[in-house]
């Protein structure tokens, strides 16, 4: 952002305060168009999805990359301390397993009532679930599917990000937030959890 400032500054002999301004305002009309490439803005989709079924769910919430990028971190860890190679059936098992734990319904329970009339505001920062961290990468022994597999989640959790909300006076939430793959730029809800603000 600075270096286009800089630009208008030098090269166009813009004032600095008036580029910053321009720069601010561009931004500010990008996120109302574009609303679900904020947090607050993807929250409020979220709201009317679940309440109205549009926008699909699938372009404003990822239900299954935590328990995708979970079993990763397990799967190495088995890998690492007892030796146990990933297979193709592991894989599909968990694959399985993680459809039906992602299961929207069940992993957005309790969410609507969080999201209140879908006005929702940032009022702090928070880590981002460990599960997040960037997926291990793929051992030779993995088969493809499995590396495959480890690909996509890590495109996924790549530039994710986290934080505390409250919607229209509510309860106070944390929320993380995962790119689509391909990344279109916008955000989808991948995770809830507790807030540390009262």
């Amino acid at each position: 952002m600075r270096s286009i400032v800089l630009k208008l500054a030098t090269v166009k002999r813009v004032p600095r305060r008036i580029a910053w301004t321009l720069l601010a305002w561009v931004a500010f009309a990008a996120c109302r168009r574009h609303p679900e490439r904020t947090p607050e803005g993807t929250l409020a989709l979220l709201r009317a999805s679940l309440v109205t079924g549009s926008p699909p769910l699938a372009r404003v919430a990822d239900t299954l990359v935590y328990n995708q990028a979970g079993f990763l971190h397990q799967a190495n860890f088995l890998e690492r301390t007892s030796g146990i190679h990933l297979s193709e059936t592991a894989v599909r098992n968990a694959q399985a397993d993680i459809r039906t734990r992602g299961e929207p319904s069940r992993f957005l329970a309790g969410v609507r009532t969080l999201l209140r009339n879908g006005h929702c505001e940032r009022i702090g920062d928070t880590e981002l679930p460990r599960s997040f961290e960037t997926p291990p990468a793929p051992n030779d022994g993995w088969p493809a599917m499995a590396r495959e597999f480890q690909r996509s989640v890590a495109r996924r959790v790549q530039g994710a990000v986290a934080g505390e909300f409250r919607c229209d006076g509510g309860p106070s939430f944390s929320a993380a937030f995962v790119h689509p793959e391909p990344d279109d730029g916008s955000l989808r809800v991948a995770y809830f959890g507790s807030s540390s603000q009262p």
